[in-house]
């Protein structure tokens, strides 16, 4: 495996409440909280089978499930370690009562696996994770001048960054005995970054998410040097091939003439850009004078969490616009806050998580990351959000 590592310059741095019901009905929303009641705590010593291996997120959320696995995560970093001994995936220390994660090769060394626990389920999702991201060959390494990010889709994924901390791509990182990157959640960077004080390489794998209640870490955005997997230059052209917006991926490729750029991805243009109410067409309808979202129906059935299918006689709401509008009338949370490119796929169009909270996947099935990840795909803890297939109100 050969990669380099570049240094880039330095810079300066209103509907009414039966609607809300049914909607809500049919979309059977539930609580729930914590990891699956099929994650378990092994005895000491076992190892998980290979298909039963967390991922580093479910780890997290096994940890703080704190009913059922307490630990002094709680007291502190509320993530779990990194550590490059004992099972592969994550584990309870008799010793010290945390959580670890061991990211390395399944099964993972022996040394003091005597002294640990693994916490394992049926739906792990490890495996799948490092076939859906190889890091071998690695991109060329960018680290970027503190107070940048990566530009979309640069990001390393979660085993990259490890593997750049392993085997010394970062120039200058400190290497503590061929361990993954530290796990850390202070604010002010995402994803994978070189610490200038400490001369660390870190991994933050919830990024600018708020921090769990009662947790208070300083900010490291004047020390974090991104490190980034590409450079986000391609090259463009203006021809309008007609196809749906979302299928541009670049703002000088996305026919302006027709739809719009949002800063992230090319979008049909609001329904409030719409003046006429001969104009109001498609997934937009006029009401009390303007146009505005058309509230869909809801799928009878809800999709298959971990999924990125709709029950028979549904499809996606690929309306990001739609699909807002939607979850006021639920009054649901709505984010439009982009995930880490490193996290890999999620649903198409409109999806929630365990939590309810609703956000939509603004890209086109069939595109990629620059790592070769699908930009649309199933995610453990996401469902798509289905609607019934009827023609639109009006067509444009």
């Amino acid at each position: 495996m050969r990669c380099r590592f570049a240094l880039v310059g330095l810079v300066t741095a209103s509907t009414n409440q039966g609607a809300t019901d049914d909607a809500l009905s049919l979309l059977q929303l539930q609580s729930h909280r914590g990891a699956p009641e099929s994650v378990t705590l092994r005895p000491l010593g076992e190892i998980c089978p290979e298909d039963e291996i967390l991922t580093y997120e479910q780890c997290i959320e096994a940890m703080r499930d704190t009913a059922r696995f307490p630990s002094g995560n709680e007291r502190g970093a509320r993530i779990p370690h990194h550590q490059h001994m004992g099972q592969s995936g994550c584990y309870w220390a008799s010793n010290t009562k945390w959580i670890y994660y061991n990211p390395g090769p399944y099964p993972g060394k022996s040394l003091y696996t005597n002294l640990f626990r693994p916490i394992c389920g049926p739906q792990g999702g490890r495996k799948q994770e490092v076939l859906d991201n190889p890091t071998d060959p690695m991109p060329d390494l960018l680290l970027k001048p503190v107070g940048e990010q990566c530009a979309p889709g640069c990001g390393l994924t979660y085993d990259q960054c490890n593997v750049a901390q392993r085997d010394h791509l970062v120039p200058g990182a400190l290497n503590w005995n061929g361990g993954p990157a530290h796990a850390q959640l202070n604010p002010g960077a995402n994803g994978c970054y070189w610490a200038t004080n400490t001369k660390i390489v870190y991994w933050n794998p919830e990024g600018d998410k708020p921090l769990p209640a009662g947790l208070n870490l300083g900010s490291v955005a004047h020390v974090a040097r991104h490190i980034c997997g590409c450079d986000g230059t391609t090259t463009t052209t203006t021809t309008d091939s007609g196809h749906v917006c979302k299928h541009y991926e670049t703002e000088d490729t996305c026919p302006e003439a027709r739809c719009t750029w949002d800063g992230d991805s090319c979008t049909d243009p609001p329904c409030s850009f719409h003046t006429e109410e001969s104009d109001c067409c498609g997934d937009c309808e006029w009401e009390a004078g303007q146009c505005q979202p058309a509230l869909f129906k809801a799928c009878p059935k809800e999709g298959t969490p971990g999924s990125n299918v709709c029950p028979e006689g549904c499809t996606f709401v690929d309306n990001c616009e739609q699909c807002e509008f939607a979850a006021g009338v639920w009054k649901k949370k709505y984010s439009t806050a982009n995930w880490p490119a490193s996290s890999g796929s999620r649903p198409q169009g409109c999806f929630r998580n365990r939590k309810f909270n609703i956000k939509c996947n603004i890209f086109a099935p069939g595109s990629k990351y620059p790592s070769g990840v699908d930009k649309v795909g199933k995610k453990r803890g996401k469902w798509p959000i289905c609607k019934l297939i009827e023609p639109p109100k009006k067509k444009c």
